[in-house]
């Protein structure tokens, strides 16, 4: 019988912690449900100075720096959603091109692509006020600058990387 009294005791064992372990989770989940409830109060909570702010009202420093950056967000997201409409308008006339924003080259006045490190057309750096040429080296028929090895389009006469002189 000592066999069977210790069998039955690990079966009660087994018994009591799935009962624990079951009653844990039942307790886990309140947990959650309490955890959510804060978490719609906040919401509401900033919902509510948010229509306060935009009411006008005089709010305390700290939740009116709060919602004055939610007003340049939103401010900020206006501007971009602007500039996909543009992108969109733009591309309605059967075209896919998309607007790079560019700047004039200093040197020679051709419009770079914002972020291009030298002048495609000049050689002239555009990160900085002096125009640093690189010794020239022929381009050949690659559509890879062979200094840098970044794709480049026929027809440039620097790369738009380095400035390594194509022609």
């Amino acid at each position: 019988m000592g066999l069977f009294d210790k069998l039955s005791n690990m079966a009660k064992d087994a018994t009591d912690k799935a009962s624990d372990l079951l009653e844990i989770q039942k307790l886990n989940s309140r947990i959650s449900e309490e955890k959510n409830k804060i978490t719609r109060s906040k919401q509401q909570i900033g919902e509510y100075y948010w229509k306060e702010f935009e009411n006008g009202v005089a709010l305390e420093p700290e939740p009116s720096e709060h919602c004055r950056q939610i007003a340049q967000a939103n401010e900020q997201i206006k501007v971009i959603e602007a500039q996909i409409e543009s992108i969109k308008a733009d591309g309605a006339g059967g075209e896919n091109t998309v607007r790079m924003e560019t700047k004039p080259c200093p040197s020679c006045g051709n419009n770079v692509e914002v972020g291009k490190k030298f002048c495609p057309e000049c050689g002239y750096n555009m990160e900085s006020e002096v125009n640093s040429e690189v010794a020239a080296e022929p381009a050949g028929s690659s559509a890879k600058c062979p200094s840098c090895g970044s794709e480049i389009e026929s027809g440039l006469k620097f790369c738009p990387e380095c400035g390594q002189k194509l022609d």
